[in-house]
């Protein structure tokens, strides 16, 4: 299968096309097509070529493709670049999910595991300033911690600064690469490519041994950036760059954009300021308030202390917060007794009790006892 659908690619058959043949073509229909029986498979499954005529009809340009797919496919065996494509038990879960993901795709390292589902794209400027780096030692630590997979783009700057933190911390990562995996770029980041991949992580690319990083292939390989995450975290960016792209690609696939919040706007701060403002991207306003980045994509955070802090906040700002209505406690205290849960309160107000312990994740009995050591409390106060 592999060898045409990487033969189709270096016909310059479109994408889209090819994910439209993959859902309804069997291999025998691909072994027709490159014998040049482009109408039989038109008349088969109702679909046209009509872009690709000349194309379809050329039999020795279809030869030509497959052997130059079999080169590929050969030497990347010898440079253990591996092969996986979308209907491949092997192909990253998340990427399958958005709009028009690659069909192929090349990658160095064990496999995609289902550990990598739960992954986060750390993206930002080459000119990374302080801000940035604090704010990626403060947070990327936390992450790894709690069992995320780090994703960025090998380049100078935020990206090498975010792989880095990741491997220092025992973490896995996930280099997405713009040209083929026979070469790295930039080349200085050569000891960190091999560290990727000495500590099980992976280098991923759409582009087949042998493909220059033109400028262009950037642009495209940011939509993978985003694509094998569940959201995006921009450490620092200016307003027009490459950054842009990847936050821009992370909403159009329906994922959340998280912010380290500025003090002040800068050169590489005003983006995120914006992006917060105008309700594109989650706030991170705290070191360690990592916890957005967790519960924003979808997950429960694993470490307790944090959890407890997090519950004894809630806790606390749901009983500062409350406003006593004195007519509604004539309810609660002239309540019909037929209507009772275990302890005997109004059943009504019981359940709205327990949406609210649900929105704030917490149990009963951590509320009530936080609410018994309010009353204490604020009985001993007034005694005084």
């Amino acid at each position: 299968m592999n060898k045409y659908l990487i033969a189709l690619k270096e016909l310059k058959v479109n994408n889209e096309l090819i994910l439209k043949m993959l859902k309804i073509f069997q291999l025998i229909d691909f072994k027709l097509l490159f014998e040049g029986k482009y109408l039989d498979i038109e008349f088969k499954h109702n679909i046209k070529f009509d872009k690709y005529a000349n194309t379809f009809s050329d039999v020795p340009k279809l030869n030509d493709a497959i052997k130059k797919a079999k080169e590929i496919i050969a030497l990347s065996k010898e440079n253990k670049i591996k092969i996986t494509n979308i209907k491949d038990k092997k192909y990253p879960y998340n990427l399958k999910l958005i709009d028009n993901p690659p069909a192929i795709l090349y990658y160095k390292g064990r496999a995609f595991y289902k550990k990598h589902r739960k992954s986060i794209a750390c993206v930002g400027t080459r000119s990374i300033t302080s801000f940035g780096i604090n704010a990626s030692e403060a947070i990327i630590p936390s992450l790894v911690k709690e069992g995320f997979t780090i994703i960025s783009g090998l380049a100078i700057g935020i990206d090498t600064v975010s792989h880095k933190i990741c491997l220092d911390n025992g973490g896995t990562a996930i280099a997405v690469l713009a040209h083929g995996l026979d070469a790295i770029y930039p080349k200085s980041n050569k000891d960190l490519y091999n560290r990727i991949l000495e500590n099980n992580g992976l280098v991923v690319s759409e582009y087949p041994i042998g493909t220059k990083p033109d400028k262009f292939r950037f642009v495209e390989r940011n939509r993978l950036v985003s694509g094998l995450s569940k959201g995006t975290i921009v450490f620092e960016t200016k307003e027009k760059s490459g950054t842009m792209h990847t936050v821009n690609y992370t909403l159009e696939q329906d994922k959340p954009v998280f912010c380290p919040l500025p003090q002040e706007a800068g050169l590489t701060t005003t983006a995120l300021i914006k992006l917060i403002q105008q309700g594109k991207a989650i706030s991170i306003p705290s070191q360690n308030a990592f916890e957005r980045v967790v519960l924003g994509t979808g997950y429960k955070i694993k470490d307790k202390d944090k959890v407890n802090k997090l519950k004894k906040k809630s806790a606390s700002n749901i009983i500062n917060s409350s406003k006593i209505d004195y007519k509604e406690l004539d309810k609660a205290f002239n309540f019909d007794e037929k209507k009772y849960s275990g302890i005997r309160v109004d059943k009504d107000l019981y359940l709205k009790y327990r949406e609210v312990l649900k929105e704030n994740n917490l149990t009963n009995k951590e509320m009530f006892n936080a609410f018994m050591l309010s009353v204490i409390n604020s009985n001993s106060s007034n005694k005084k």
